[in-house]
């Protein structure tokens, strides 16, 4: 028995009401993941509802075929299509199909309405029209073309594609969006189910089509998730969008400190998988931490180290209403980068103290040296011969000092500045010491130390001669500084694999653990007298460790106090 026309047409008048309801709705909130899909959709239906209105209630077979037409155009022929991609938008948490997949979605969609509008040209879609009386009913039956079946594969495939999704989507989320996917799956799900039947037996036991109809309960229940759910409320739809896409690690803890939510950004700070239900402390075993140590004098935030990287890790409560569940949420900002600018700030500020210091004291100081024994030979008419010698003797100490420091402030300026040019080649370590000592025997023999050199002949380097000149000139010149009358300084190369190491060794003064420690600091001020009164400024060593550095060496020192210091250095082996 079929259903009463007139009741039948009420029916399809409130599924067209309640279509244009849910896509009101659904436009509003049209930003949030499967909502603009799903509004078309809906569009779609009430095409084809209005269109099968005229094909049923028509009297006439032009009239009904156009009824029949309108219901492909935009409405029967995209439906599936569209499900599909409200589905994919919706477990994806909002990415959009690019255009060539759009196209290949629409294609047979778009075959279909426009074979269906010239069907009568070709009857690949439907032919042989007529009208049967059943009933109280006058029916449009109509003979299948090979397109239909096209049609009807496309449709139930689609259709069965964008239904696992959304199954499997309900299957892995959380309690507070299952509800959300619940409901579509079941809305959209009824008038499918009503097609399979009508398309079974059209001609048979069901002749009359309610999948429009069976879209009234749809849209109802579309609208009550609206409406009860916020079914396209940004803020739970958006769960995905926000979180996953978070560069901060996100790990959410239950009462028993379980892990039981986390983000891929929580999987590239641990680097490996989180297993839900894992506790918190099998995670960071790996990295020697447990939960106590991040809540140990934890207040706001606490800087926690995870392998070389730096993170602000902020643990916030999480409340039901006004009640603690006991969990928290675990947010990690990667503050790897700052600190490392903030070093790089802090040794550009040392550098500058340093220079201001060196221009401030330790190159003015000489000077008055210098004018004051100068103004002792300019005004003391009575001066001998012998104290001449003296003076003129320290006149030479204090401006020979003071070039050392300026030539070296210079190479420090440039080499901060990046003017120094770095030009590596093929240079001899023999020829550059043979040039240093030539200058520097002349004041080590003022304090009758002997500088024995051992390098072997042909020691070819891959470096810059003027950097290894100035490593060479420095090194030596506080060997001498720090070695007293009649010490013994030892330059000689060590062996050594892959590298030429070159070592400088003083029996002079050595040095503590807490110097050594800060010989090498831009931030640390090294206060240090040679044997004869010598005074330095410590720029010198900077200066050997940055060029040795720039040339692809080391340098590191052992030393201890009362018996001497070795200074040893590595630079990449040239070609002979």
């Amino acid at each position: 028995m079929l259903a009463n026309p007139q009741i039948f047409f009420q029916t399809l008048v409130v599924t067209c009401i309640a279509s244009l309801f849910t896509i009101y709705l659904s436009f509003r909130r049209r930003g949030a993941p499967g909502a603009i899909y799903l509004t078309i959709l809906m569009v779609a239906i009430l095409i084809w509802v209005l269109g099968f209105i005229l094909e049923l209630y028509a009297g006439t077979l032009q009239l009904k075929f156009l009824g029949l037409q309108i219901q492909y155009i935009l409405g029967i022929s995209f439906a599936s299509s569209l499900w599909l991609l409200s589905a994919i938008n919706f477990v994806s948490g909002g990415k959009h199909p690019t255009r060539n997949e759009f196209i290949l979605l629409s294609a047979i969609p778009a075959a279909t309405m426009i074979l269906m509008i010239t069907t009568n040209l070709h009857h690949l879609f439907y032919y042989n029209f007529r009208i049967v009386s059943i009933s109280s009913y006058k029916f449009l039956f109509k003979d299948e073309g090979p397109w239909f079946y096209v049609h009807i594969a496309y449709s139930y495939a689609a259709l069965a594609i964008g239904t696992i999704l959304l199954l499997v989507h309900l299957k892995k989320s959380k309690n507070i969006y299952r509800a959300q996917t619940a409901y579509i799956l079941i809305g959209v799900l009824l008038p499918w189910i009503a097609s399979i039947a009508y398309v079974a037996g059209m001609k048979s036991f069901m002749p009359l089509d309610f999948t429009p109809t069976s879209f009234t309960f749809s849209v109802a229940l579309i609208g009550w998730a609206n409406y009860r759910h916020g079914l396209f409320e940004i803020i739970p739809a958006a769960r995905d969008v926000v979180v996953e896409s978070m560069r901060n690690g996100v790990l959410i803890l239950d009462g028993m400190k379980r892990i039981v939510d986390f983000n891929p950004a929580a999987l590239r700070i641990f680097k490996k998988d989180i297993i839900p239900g894992t506790h918190i402390n099998d995670l960071l075993k790996d990295f020697n931490l447990t939960y106590e140590d991040l809540k140990k004098n934890h207040d706001s935030k606490k800087e926690v180290h995870l392998n070389e990287d730096i993170f602000d890790l902020l643990i916030a409560e999480v409340f039901r209403g006004q009640t603690a569940t006991g969990g928290e949420i675990l947010n990690f900002f990667n503050i790897t980068g700052i600190k490392k600018n903030e070093k790089a700030l802090s040794e550009l500020n040392a550098t500058k103290d340093k220079f201001f210091s060196i221009i401030a004291h330790d190159l003015k100081n000489p000077f008055y040296g210098i004018m004051g024994l100068s103004e002792i030979l300019a005004s003391e008419e009575d001066v001998d011969s012998d104290e001449i010698k003296i003076i003129s003797k320290e006149i030479k100490e204090l401006a020979t000092n003071t070039y050392r420091m300026l030539e070296n402030l210079l190479d420090w300026s440039r080499s901060q500045t990046g003017i120094l040019e770095y030009l590596p080649q093929d240079i001899d370590l023999n020829e550059i010491l043979e040039e240093n000592l030539s200058h520097l025997n002349r004041f080590a023999a003022l304090k009758k130390i002997k500088i024995i050199s051992g390098i072997e002949n042909n020691l070819i380097a891959f470096a810059d001669k003027n950097m290894i000149n100035t490593i060479f000139r420095n090194l030596i010149s506080n060997a001498v500084k720090f070695t007293p009358a009649e010490g013994t300084i030892r330059i000689q190369n060590e062996p050594a694999p892959d590298s030429i190491v070159i070592s400088i060794a003083d029996n002079g003064v050595g040095m503590n653990e807490k110097t050594l420690e800060q010989i090498f600091r831009i931030d640390k001020t090294v206060n240090s007298v040679g044997t004869a009164g010598e005074k330095g400024t410590g720029l010198g060593l900077l200066l050997c460790k940055e060029f040795i550095e720039k040339n692809g060496g080391k340098i590191w020192v052992e030393s201890k106090p009362g018996i001497g210091t070795t200074f040893y250095f590595s630079l990449t082996p040239g070609k002979p």
